[in-house]
């Protein structure tokens, strides 16, 4: 073992003071300076990351985040997810919300696209908060301390003020608004009677998007209810 690995090793060791929530998201920001060529960097990226769970977050949400909307809305979805959602789905999801001239029924998708692929981009965009179960099947945060972390104390607001006071109404209205739009490729000439009625339409975002906003709407409707 070289010996700044070693020393790289010895330092997360010493620094998380026996958080192992910190080591992980500190360890998941090394390999992905490693991935991206800063070898020469992540001795300087270490000293730099801040001490202190709640500090690692912040900075690995806040800053330097390019692209903050749709980390957000990944979280959004992660969080609010009526059930699982395999990987794919949840990557349709997303486009539906950030890109919907892109959504189009899986049979006519770039084949070059692959599941590693889409693990990769629901990674990267999640800032290594989303993992991709094993098996493929449905995502999850990487430890429930992110969970905890996002909905105590306002700190998702904190990082999204476009969230304000209403976070859990405002991103219901967000998804729900992803799921409308992906509902309404149905009828803009995006998919075809072919693509509907095949058996690969069975697999389409269309199916999992309903059965979401119906839980939307639901949610919604009880917490009408108990208010009043």
């Amino acid at each position: 073992m070289i010996p700044e690995t070693q020393w790289i090793q010895a330092e997360v060791r010493t620094r998380a003071e026996g958080v192992f929530m910190w080591a992980v998201l500190v360890v998941d920001m090394l390999n992905r300076a490693f991935d991206e060529g800063e070898i020469a960097a992540v001795e300087y990226k270490l000293r730099q990351i801040p001490q202190g769970l709640e500090k690692v977050f912040l900075d690995l949400l806040g800053k330097d985040n390019a692209h903050k909307e749709e980390t957000l809305l990944i979280l959004q979805w992660q969080l609010f997810l009526a059930s699982d959602l395999e990987p794919q789905g949840l990557y349709e999801a997303l486009i539906a919300g950030t890109a919907p001239e892109s959504l189009v029924p899986r049979a006519r998708q770039n084949p070059l696209i692959t599941l590693d692929d889409i693990e990769r981009y629901i990674t990267s965009t999640s800032k290594g908060l989303i993992e991709v179960a094993k098996g493929g099947w449905g995502s999850r945060f990487i430890h429930e301390t992110v969970r905890d972390f996002l909905l105590r104390n306002q700190r998702l607001e904190t990082l999204y003020p476009i969230l304000k006071d209403q976070m859990v109404k405002a991103s219901h209205k967000r998804l729900a608004g992803c799921c409308l739009t992906a509902l309404k490729s149905l009828s803009s000439g995006v998919w075809s009677s072919q693509d509907i009625g095949s058996t690969l339409a069975l697999a389409s975002p269309n199916f999992f998007i309903m059965r979401q906003l119906i839980s939307f709407i639901i949610s919604d409707c009880r917490k009408c209810l108990i208010r009043s």
